[in-house]
């Protein structure tokens, strides 16, 4: 590489470096944050431990149950409010589906009619060819 070149180069990546510093310092602690290593406190551990001793446990729970399920369990969304959020999921993956242009879908289209022609004809040409075959040999067998 040459002088000039490898100079500019150097001075486009300082100059990309500088850009990204002003960025990360404008953006604040927060942004800063997911780089640092997060440690488990004293607390949390404790808790943590706490859990997997009941969990061990594992009481028997004697309150009555209703229509086999256990009382002060969290009631089922309804029909029509699980119907609401499928509904919203699925508008929520349509907006994020790449559609096709036109000029793609058209090109596509025409593909595929191509295809289909030549393979039509293809076949069309192999029963011909197999229905006038088997008529020879029919023809000859009968002599």
């Amino acid at each position: 590489m040459s002088k000039k070149k490898d100079m500019a180069k150097r001075k486009s990546e300082a100059h990309k470096r500088v850009a990204a510093e002003k960025a990360a310092a404008e953006l604040g602690p927060i942004e800063d944050a997911e780089w640092v290593e997060v440690k488990e406190t004293p607390k949390a551990a404790a808790v943590k431990a706490d859990k997997s001793v009941k969990k061990k446990k594992k009481k028997k729970d004697n309150a009555p149950k209703k229509h086999g399920k256990q009382a002060g369990a969290p009631a089922k969304p309804s029909l029509w409010v699980r119907l609401q959020e499928y509904l919203k999921g699925v508008m929520a993956e349509l907006h994020r589906v790449v559609w096709p242009s036109r000029q793609e879908v058209l090109n596509s289209t025409i593909i595929v009619l191509v295809t289909l022609i030549f393979f039509s004809i293809f076949a069309f040409i192999i029963d011909w060819l197999a229905t006038g075959g088997m008529d020879i040999l029919i023809n000859l067998a009968a002599r």
